[in-house]
């Protein structure tokens, strides 16, 4: 049950890797970028830069039941259900960060020096230097914006990741040989442990996601905050309705698949933000 979350620079030969990865694995292909919620698609698809050169992938894009997920603009909730299921390569931006802390998922950046990806990128668009750079700064500009949005980090730190490879130097085969050994190694096999921390991080995107959403969540949960451990929850923060910590305690437990609800949440009285 392989998962692998790959970083989309452009120009870095990712693609070619990812499609070496697909030939020599059963594995299907997931292109994404991480919104909030599905509301969020529209606004970041008129502002994003992640697909703008997807057509060249799209063939090898993988088909799911769940693909409601509008042209691979994927709230944490649907990275996190697709990687329990197996299987699968996320390519884009911010699922690497996301599945940082479930032991079985390989999160990788394919890299590459700049001058490198702007002559595959000029080959490419058959465009100009100058026009090709460009592009290139658009989308690690964008990259970025979803780093910092969801993680306040930089993207290109290696902390990040498990692997960094750098087709600069070493070819996209050679690059899915690293990838494949490595997924392949004890380090990155399945265990009860890493299971129970996947469906964990899942029951928490589901809620987090709940109260993005449900009619009138947004606003009563905006100070309260949600932990998950072996399918228990734990709800802490404050709120300032007395009968506000019931409702959201009784609205986790009707749409949230999960052992027990602890509500630790407070009741302060009125406060502002």
């Amino acid at each position: 049950m392989s998962v692998i979350a790959m970083t989309r620079e452009m120009g870095t030969l990712g693609k070619d890797v990812a499609q070496h990865l697909m030939d020599r694995l059963d594995i299907e292909l997931v292109h994404h970028e991480l919104v909030e919620a599905a509301w969020d698609r529209r606004e970041r698809r008129d502002r994003s830069e992640v697909h703008r050169f997807l057509p060249g992938d799209s063939d090898n894009v993988g088909r799911y039941d769940s693909m409601h997920m509008e042209n691979g603009y994927m709230t944490p909730e649907e990275v996190l259900s697709l990687a329990s299921r197996g299987n699968v390569i996320f390519r884009g931006w911010g699922a690497a960060r996301l599945l940082r802390s479930i032991p079985h998922i390989l999160c990788v950046r394919v890299c590459a020096p700049m001058e490198d990806r702007i002559k595959e990128m000029m080959q490419r668009l058959g465009v100009e230097e100058a026009s090709a750079r460009d592009e290139i700064k658009r989308n690690d500009n964008s990259h970025a914006s979803v780093f910092t949005r969801f993680f306040g980090t930089d993207w290109r730190d290696s902390l990040n990741y498990d692997l960094v490879l750098n087709t600069g130097h070493l070819n996209p085969e050679a690059c899915a040989d690293i990838i494949i050994d490595a997924i392949r190694s004890p380090a990155f096999s399945e265990s009860d442990a890493s299971r129970k921390e996947l469906a964990d991080q899942l029951t928490k995107a589901r809620i987090t996601s709940l109260f993005k959403t449900a009619d009138g969540m947004k606003s009563r949960t905006k100070n309260v905050h949600v932990s998950v451990a072996d399918g228990n929850v734990t709800l802490y923060g404050a709120v300032c309705d007395c009968g506000a910590a019931r409702d959201i305690e009784n609205a986790v437990q009707a749409h949230i698949g999960c052992n027990t609800v602890r509500n630790n949440i407070q009741t302060i009285g009125s406060y502002t933000n």
